[in-house]
Order: structure tokens, then C-alpha cells, then sequence
């Protein structure tokens, strides 16, 4: 399953994502805002677990989850024959899955959403995006 031409569209995938976290970012330090609402919550509740837990739930848990659902349930269900829709839709909802509240924190969720849709819409296996 895995094959060179996919991991390096992993490659691209997190070049592309790196960059529009960068320019996120940007935005919201020239809003005054340091944290995403999402990464603040993050960060309360890493404090009050186990590191190797915290990880679990948010890196292999949350992750994998979010996959499933917008990506390998919601993309492949319901627009398997409008695939650029479905990479939209799909991204807008990775997105709001994590509570944007401004322009720099919808960058920050929603490129990720549309690049890794992309890549599940090229390789037609979710183990890339996750």
C-alpha cells in the first residue's frame, strides 16, 4: 500500500501545511492573538494528564478518528463523483472541527483539511493523511 509516489506527497503535504501554519500564525500575531482557542485547550489539558496519555489521545487517537470520519466516511459517502467538492467540504469541516474563531485560525485548521483531503483524494488510502 505504501509506495514512494505517496510518501513523497507526504512530503509535500507537510511543506504545504508547515507554510500555511506559518502564514496563520502571521495573521494572528498581527491580530494580537498567540494561540488558537483550540491550542489553548490543548495545552489546559496536557497538563493535567500523563505525557505518553496525552499523546495517545490527541496524536494517535484524535487523529486517526478525525480521519475516518471527515475524510475516509464523510469524503468517500458523499462525493465520490464530486471529489474537488468533497475536498472542499471536507476541509471547511476539518476545520470547524477544531474551532477556528479568526481569519489566522481558520488558515491554520482549514489548509491542513484541504491538503490532507488532497492527498487522501490522490493515493485513495487514509493511512496517508494520517
Amino acid at each position: 500500500v505504501l509506495t514512494w509516489k505517496g510518501l513523497g506527497l507526504v512530503a509535500l503535504t507537510v511543506l504545504f501545511t508547515s507554510l500555511s501554519t506559518v502564514l496563520g500564525h502571521t495573521i494572528m500575531e498581527l491580530q494580537g492573538i498567540e494561540a488558537t482557542v483550540n491550542q489553548i485547550g490543548i495545552e489546559r489539558a496536557l497538563r493535567t494528564i500523563p505525557f505518553w496519555l496525552g499523546f495517545v489521545r490527541i496524536a494517535c487517537q484524535a487523529a486517526i478518528s478525525e480521519e475516518i470520519i471527515v475524510r475516509g466516511y464523510l469524503f468517500k459517502k458523499f462525493f465520490e463523483k464530486h471529489k474537488i467538492l468533497g475536498i472542499v467540504v471536507s476541509g471547511l469541516i476539518f476545520a470547524f472541527l477544531h474551532g477556528p474563531t479568526d481569519l489566522g485560525s481558520w488558515i491554520i485548521y482549514a489548509s491542513p483539511g484541504f491538503i490532507l483531503a488532497y492527498l487522501y483524494y490522490k493515493t485513495d488510502y487514509l493511512i496517508y493523511p494520517i
